[in-house]
């Protein structure tokens, strides 16, 4: 009588497991879209802000402020750190744009995470670029503004406002800073 009753409960114990593995699949459907907001293409909250002022010591050791370097123009704040493959990278596309940004009055704000000056002036030599980059090394200024992660690309219009917060530089930016028609800049 016992073995009449093992391969029953051994049934159900099929049919219970497929339950649970439909159940974490359909749990798993539900759910994805909602870690996939929250935690890979979630939106910066401070989109729509305005850009806070910040002052930071540069790579030739002088202090200079967000607000002065950007003069009430458009401005594109670039957080980046050396040892990053991905910020080197946009690092490069961000210079191959750099005479339409001049052209357009566009400043561009390189901040640097977390190293000191002298490896960041290190890779500049070496990279033979030329941009004034500001140094948080303490990396509060990138967690004001909110930044999760290397590279970030925060757009600033005219009037400070932070319209885009990207990873990589698209082929779009200059709409949000200088409107649709890109006259605006």
């Amino acid at each position: 009588m016992d073995q009449d009753k093992h391969p029953e409960e051994a049934n159900l114990m099929r049919r219970w497991r497929r339950y649970l593995v439909v159940i974490l699949f359909l749990s798993g459907l539900v759910a994805a879209p909602q870690a996939r907001g929250q935690f890979l293409f979630f939106r910066n909250p401070m989109t729509g802000q305005k850009a806070s002022d910040f002052q930071l010591r540069t790579t030739d050791g002088n202090v200079a402020s967000f607000n002065e370097m950007r003069e009430d123009r458009p401005a594109i704040i670039f957080f980046w750190a050396t040892w990053c493959p991905h910020c080197r990278e946009q690092l490069r596309v961000l210079d191959s744009q750099r005479l339409f940004l001049e052209e357009k009055d566009i400043r561009i704000i390189l901040v640097d995470l977390g190293e000191d000056g002298r490896k960041v002036r290190s890779y500049l030599t070496r990279g033979n670029l030329s941009h004034e980059v500001l140094l948080d090394e303490d990396s509060q200024v990138s967690s004001d503004y909110k930044v999760m992660g290397v590279p970030t690309y925060f757009f600033v219009d005219r009037e400070g406002i932070i319209q885009a917060v990207e990873h990589v530089l698209p082929e779009n930016y200059a709409e949000f800073l200088c409107g649709a028609d890109k006259k605006t800049c």
